[in-house]
C-alpha cells in the first residue's frame, strides 16, 4: 500500500492544486451570484447557485480525497480511509435536497407574488457565470507532466462533468436573463428555469446516492467478471476447486478480493507457484488493490468442515 500511495502522491498533489483553483473561483462566484440573487430577485441566479454549491461539495469531497488517500494504512483503518469520500458524498447529498426543496418553495411563491427583475444585472452575472466556468474547464484540461494514473484521471473526470455541467445551465441562465432584459414583462421565464434546474440538480444526485449505496453494502463491482476470474484460476495445474470468491468495493474504484481454493497434495514448491500465480492474475485486475489467497487441500478442506455439538462430531 505504500508504494501504491507514492507513485501515485506527485498526480495527487497535482489535481489537488487543479481543483483548489477551480474551487477557488467557483466559491467567489458564488458569493457573487448570491448577491445578484438579492439585487435583482432573480430565482434562476440562486438556482445556479445551487448548482454551484453541488459543485463546491463534490470538489470538496475530490480534495479531501486525494489527501486521504496518500495516508497508509493503520491497525485502526485496514482498508484506508476511501470510505470517508461515500460519507461525505451522502451528507452533500442531503444538503442539497433540503436546499431544492426550499427553492421550490421560494418558485410557488415567486409565482403566486410576482416582484420585477433587474434584467440588467441579471444578463451581466449570467455572462460572467459562463466566462467562470470556462475559465475552469481551461484550467481542468491542463494536463499533468507525469505519473498520470486511473485514480486521478477519475476525480479530475468527475470535476470536469460539473463544469460542463456549470456551461450548459450558464447558457440557460443567460437565455432567460435576454428574455427579462428586453421583456420585463415575462418574469414567468425565470420561474420556469429555477423549477427545470432545480430538477436537475435533484435528479443528478441519484447516481451518487446509488453508487454511495452500493458500496456501502460491499455490493460486487460490474467491471470485473467473477466467472473468467474462476476459469482463470481452475486453469492452473493442482487446482481443483474455487470454494469461494468474494468481490466488493472499498470505495468508488477500490476492489478487494478474497478467494479460497482446493488444491490436490502438493510440494511447497508447487504451492508457491499457484499462489504467485493466483496473486498475479488478481492484482492485473483493473482497480484491484487488496488481495487475500486462502490454499486448502482435501485433508485442511475437511478438518475445517468438521465441528462438534454436544460431544458429537458432525461434518
Amino acid at each position: 500500500m505504500k508504494d501504491n500511495c507514492s507513485h501515485h502522491m506527485c498526480s495527487h498533489d497535482q489535481d489537488i492544486r487543479k481543483i483548489s483553483i477551480v474551487f477557488t473561483i467557483i466559491s467567489i462566484f458564488f458569493v457573487v451570484e448570491l448577491w445578484g440573487h438579492v439585487r435583482t430577485k432573480s430565482l434562476s441566479l440562486l438556482a445556479d447557485a445551487l448548482h454551484l454549491l453541488v459543485d463546491i461539495s463534490g470538489f470538496i469531497v475530490s480534495i479531501v480525497t486525494l489527501k486521504l488517500s496518500k495516508k497508509e494504512c493503520d491497525q485502526k483503518m485496514h482498508f484506508g480511509y476511501q470510505r470517508i469520500e461515500i460519507l461525505g458524498a451522502l451528507f452533500s447529498v442531503f444538503l442539497i435536497w433540503a436546499a431544492v426543496t426550499y427553492l421550490i418553495m421560494e418558485a410557488v411563491h415567486k409565482y403566486l407574488h410576482p416582484k420585477e427583475i433587474d434584467g440588467k444585472i441579471f444578463f451581466e452575472i449570467a455572462i460572467a457565470g459562463l466566462i467562470v466556468n470556462l475559465v475552469c474547464m481551461i484550467v481542468l484540461h491542463m494536463k499533468n507532466h507525469k505519473h498520470e494514473n486511473e485514480r486521478s484521471n477519475l476525480n479530475m473526470r468527475a470535476t470536469y462533468i460539473h463544469v460542463i455541467g456549470d456551461i450548459i445551465q450558464s447558457i440557460g441562465v443567460i437565455i432567460a436573463s435576454a428574455i427579462i432584459f428586453y421583456f420585463p414583462q415575462f418574469v414567468i421565464v425565470d420561474i420556469i428555469c429555477t423549477v427545470f434546474f432545480a430538477i436537475l440538480v435533484f435528479f443528478s444526485t441519484f447516481s451518487v446516492v446509488r453508487d454511495a449505496v452500493e458500496i456501502l453494502s460491499e455490493k460486487a463491482p460490474e467491471d470485473v467478471d467473477q466467472d473468467e476470474i474462476k476459469q482463470k484460476i481452475l486453469s492452473l495445474n493442482g487446482v481443483l476447486k474455487v470454494v469461494d470468491l468474494k468481490i466488493w468495493s472499498i470505495s468508488i474504484n477500490v476492489y478487494s478480493i478474497s478467494v479460497k481454493i482446493l488444491v490436490d497434495h502438493i510440494l511447497i514448491k508447487e504451492y508457491e507457484s499457484i499462489l504467485k500465480s493466483i496473486k498475479s492474475q488478481l492484482n492485473g485486475i483493473k482497480n484491484v488493490k487488496h488481495v487475500n489467497v486462502q490454499i486448502d487441500t482435501p485433508c485442511t478442506e475437511h478438518k475445517a468442515m468438521v465441528f462438534e455439538v454436544g460431544g458429537t462430531e458432525i461434518v
